[in-house]
């Protein structure tokens, strides 16, 4: 347990550092605060009191807005009580009231209600424990209900009708968009060994054979995708399965609808395609090698060749950064003996073509053994300077007790923010609105009364300049040059950062109207724009020659 003395050292520093503050807590025997934004009301923050069974709302300066009682149903003592899903104004129906979708424990099983802020029932799904708002752009809502816990199927339901369109004996269904064919769902069928894709009507479109090798069970489905493995007009579909054995060894492997297979991947615990605009797409394995010395780590794959790209020592995450373009980051660092203090732990950052770009070194206090995750990645996110920030969360077992802490540490190794206890901090991201940091505070089995820190960011002045930054340069895709539409101040450096992160041109100047790109090759780029007044807008722009 950390000592009162350096927390107040800590508390000290925090203060004199002041980029981010505590602008308010939620506390109390409830569940974390989740900040939505309503269609009609706006951006509020609501948390579900478990002792009463109320959802209770907050405007965007924290003070009181309303309570909504729920459906009285008292959970049993070890359970988790209610479970929210979904609150908005117009996704269910057009009225001005609030709907919630939530589940509950009763009579033995878990229900799924959606409710009205009047307290009218609109839908009641039996035997129904988990709930996924299916929201896909140009489509219907719908609702898909399943049971986690029993093999009771999945249902589908239309939104605002509410009507239910079908029930599927198996669990886990998905709905996507395929690239060619469009609207499906599809679930794995581990009795027949098939992914079985269905219409929108819910008719079945096509069986594809998903083998296993001898004693090996289906972890799931991890992909289904027409053109990102390969362009051809062939489904393919990625999935995982584990070796029946007390060393749990896993595997996964990609499939066409031919029963061609076209890569196994020995050790692959699972896998997803990595799909960022104006950039090759990857394949990214999490390579688990059972209760073996080695760590987990990811393995890089080029598409369409499935040719394997890079190796990497720990688990890796791919972000787009606002100014410096596509990287990998170590996501997952994992400590198997204790450090002892004081001990630095490197996060690396790595350029698209996985040199190294950027070392950041953690410091530590404390023995710490366990994990560390590194949950985001950002340039102007915390606050606009051209720091990078992480957001880092560790898991320390050096006691009895699992202790969380969670940090945002600069790429220079200033932290910014510690809060000791946290179990859970993201970056929240609303349009329109401030992003604000949320930190989490409570246990996983939902037994201790829970609570939230927001913190506010330094600001980054979202002025008419930023928020029209798309028109401003012309003509886009471009050939030998571009113009910069003049905006409340006049541009004073311009930056040009190659895909892989690299500074390919930079311009400083009084009053910039025009770049000169005909010497850069055809590709996609970052722009960064710098003003008078210091304010940033970062472009997006493309090369043809």
């Amino acid at each position: 347990m950390k000592n009162a003395s350096f927390l107040f050292l800590l508390f000290s520093f925090l203060i004199a550092k002041g980029q981010i503050t505590l602008e308010h807590t939620f506390d109390g025997n409830q569940r974390h605060v989740s900040r939505v934004k309503l269609q009609y009301s706006g951006e509020k923050y609501y948390m579900h009191n478990k002792a009463t069974n109320e959802m209770v709302f907050y405007n965007a300066d924290y003070s009181f807005w309303k309570s909504i009682q729920l459906p009285a149903v008292p959970p049993p003592a070890l359970s988790s009580g209610t479970i929210i899903f979904h609150v908005s104004e117009a996704k269910i129906n057009p009225d001005a009231n609030i709907e919630i979708i939530f589940s509950q424990y009763h009579n033995g099983a878990y229900e799924t209600i959606v409710c009205s802020e009047n307290g009218t029932i609109l839908l009641t799904i039996p035997n129904a424990d988990w709930v996924d708002i299916s929201e896909i752009a140009g489509l219907p809502i719908k609702i898909i209900a399943s049971n986690t816990s029993q093999t009771l199927g999945s249902k589908v339901y239309s939104v605002p009708q509410l009507l239910l369109e079908n029930t599927y004996p198996y669990e886990n269904l998905t709905r996507i968009v395929l690239e060619n064919s469009g609207e499906k769902y599809y679930v794995l069928d581990k009795i027949s060994g098939e992914a079985k894709i269905y219409n929108t009507d819910h008719t079945l479109w096509k069986s594809i054979s998903l083998p296993l090798p001898a004693n090996t069970l289906y972890l799931g489905i991890c992909f289904i995708s027409e053109t990102k493995i390969n362009p051809d007009a062939l489904l393919e579909v990625g999935y995982s399965y584990y070796y029946n054995y007390s060393d749990i060894d896993y595997e996964s492997s990609i499939v066409n609808e031919n029963n061609v297979v076209l890569k196994t991947i020995h050790g692959a615990r699972s896998f997803n395609i990595s799909v960022i605009e104006g950039v090759s797409n990857k394949l990214m394995v999490d390579i688990a090698p059972g209760f073996s010395t080695v760590f987990p780590y990811t393995s890089i794959y080029e598409l369409p060749s499935l040719n394997l790209e890079h190796n990497y020592q720990r688990i890796v995450g791919r972000v787009l950064l606002e100014n410096s373009g596509v990287k990998y980051f170590d996501s997952k660092i994992f400590i198997n003996s204790m450090i002892s203090p004081p001990s630095i732990i490197p996060v690396m950052i790595y350029n698209n073509d996985h040199s190294l770009w950027k070392t950041v070194n953690l410091a530590y206090q404390f023995p710490i053994t366990g994990s560390i995750n590194i949950k985001s990645v950002s340039e102007t996110k915390i606050n606009s300077d051209a720091l990078l920030e992480l957001v880092v969360g560790s898991q320390d077992q050096t006691l009895l007790d699992i202790q969380y802490e969670y940090m945002v540490v600069q790429e220079n190794g200033t932290i910014l923010l510690d809060v000791f206890g946290a179990t859970n901090m993201y970056i929240s991201e609303m349009q329109g609105s401030a992003i604000k940091l949320i930190a989490d505070f409570g246990d996983a089995n939902y037994q201790l009364a829970f609570s939230s820190n927001v913190y506010g960011l330094a600001p980054l002045r979202v002025t008419d300049f930023e928020n029209n930054a798309k028109n401003l340069v012309f003509p886009n895709p471009a050939n030998s040059y571009l113009n910069i539409q003049k905006g409340t101040f006049p541009i004073v450096e311009a930056a040009i950062y190659s895909s892989n992160g690299v500074l390919v041109k930079q311009i400083k100047s009084p009053n910039i109207t025009k770049i000169d790109v005909e010497n850069l090759p055809t590709g996609s780029y970052i722009l960064n724009l710098t003003a008078t007044d210091q304010l940033k807008s970062v472009h997006k722009i493309i090369l043809t020659k």
